[in-house]
C-alpha cells in the first residue's frame, strides 16, 4: 500500500526533533500530527516543498516511551514509498522494536560511531544510566575529533 493511502487516523504526539535558529543543535519535544504506518513507524502530514515534491517526516513511537523520535526528515514520497518498503527499511535497520533501537546505540558506542543528541534525549526518558553513557561516548568522540582537527591544522602549518 502506498503511504498516502493509509486510513489510520492522525493523532497528536510529542516528538523529539532538533530546534531551529540558535537552538538548531538542541533536541526539543514538539507536538506533531502523526499517522501510524505500522508498529512503531509513524508518518507526519505530507507537504509539497518548493520544488513541487511531496515529502513527509517519519517517526519512531515505541509503546513504552512517552515522547517519540524523528527517524527520517523530509522523506520523498514517490511510487516506491509503500508501507512494505518502509517496514522493510525499519526491520533491516533493527528499529522495529525498542530493544533493537537500543542494541543499535550500544553497537554505535562499541564501534566508536557518532551518537546524536536527539538519541540521548530520547533514551533519557526510560534509561538514564544508558543516556549518561551515550553522552560520555559522544563527548569523547567530540574531543577526539577536536584533537585530530588541531593536529591536522598544526601539520598544515608545518608543511608550508
Amino acid at each position: 500500500m502506498h503511504i498516502t493511502e493509509l486510513q489510520t487516523p492522525y493523532i497528536g504526539r510529542k516528538i523529539i526533533v532538533y530546534g531551529s535558529g540558535k537552538n538548531a543543535n538542541r533536541p526539543v519535544p514538539h507536538w506533531r500530527e502523526v499517522q501510524q504506518v505500522s508498529g512503531p513507524l509513524y508518518k507526519g502530514r505530507e507537504a509539497v516543498n518548493k520544488y513541487g515534491e511531496l515529502k513527509c517526516d517519519l517517526y519512531l513511537l515505541y509503546d513504552e516511551v512517552p515522547v517519540g523520535l524523528r527517524y527520517i526528515k523530509n522523506q520523498h514520497i514517490d511510487d516506491r514509498v509503500t508501507t512494505e518498503y518502509l517496514l522493510g527499511l525499519l526491520q533491516s535497520e533493527n528499529l522495529a522494536s525498542l530493544s533493537g533501537y537500543l542494541d543499535n546505540l550500544r553497537e554505535d558506542m562499541e564501534n566508536s560511531r557518532w551518537v546524536g543528541l536527539a538519541d540521548i534525549e530520547f533514551v533519557k526518558q526510560f534509561d538514564e544510566p544508558l543516556a549518561q553513557k551515550l553522552a560520555l561516548h559522544r563527548q569523547n568522540r567530540l574531543e577526539l575529533w577536536e584533537q585530530a582537527r588541531r593536529r591536522n591544522e598544526k601539520e598544515g602549518q608545518v608543511k608550508r
